[in-house]
């Protein structure tokens, strides 16, 4: 069961950038039936990068969070890998690049970097990222947020190297 908060806090502390990311690194060297982490949109696009996921998983969930993280302009994205076997690939994209209420002062003076501040997040927001948890788990999300879609489409689908909800995002 993916639990969002943790993910949150798992994701703290880490660097991450386009190019590397220190987090996907700890988080595929344990063996697991599923992998949930949230880590840079667009990182897993290139051939390098895929080859970081390990044999035998696929992309299962992939759920735009935005530019939630001080100090950084970074996009992004909670993104689920479990062994084959599921049903249907689900995503959801976010209609707000920053949605955080407002920036806190210790962030501007620079001892928040890398920092996701969940205090911070507007309570539509707060709405959204429940809908996340509920749809990344296999459940209808219970309150659907107006700051996001939620989609899906079948294992069989995935394009390689397409790895970004928007590119599977229903016309």
């Amino acid at each position: 069961m993916i639990n969002l908060k943790k993910c949150l806090s798992d994701r703290e502390g880490f660097l991450v950038s386009g190019t590397h990311d220190e987090l996907v690194d700890l988080v595929f060297s344990d063996e697991s039936d599923e992998y949930a982490f949230i880590c840079a949109r667009d990182f897993f696009d290139t051939g390098k990068k895929r080859d970081l996921i390990p044999d035998g998983y696929l992309l299962r969930g992939a759920f735009e969070l935005g530019e939630i993280m001080s100090g950084t302009s970074l996009f992004l994205v909670l993104y689920v890998f479990a062994r084959q076997g599921f049903k249907e690939c689900r995503f959801s994209t976010l209609k707000l690049k920053k949605p955080l209420v407002a920036k806190a002062r210790e962030l501007r003076e620079g001892r928040g970097l890398c920092k996701i501040t969940v205090d911070r997040f507007s309570d539509d927001f707060q709405t959204y990222l429940q809908a996340v948890e509920d749809y990344s788990n296999g459940r209808s999300p219970n309150c659907l947020s107006g700051l996001g879609a939620f989609f899906s489409t079948s294992p069989q689908d995935l394009v390689e190297g397409r790895l970004t909800p928007a590119f599977y995002s229903p016309p």
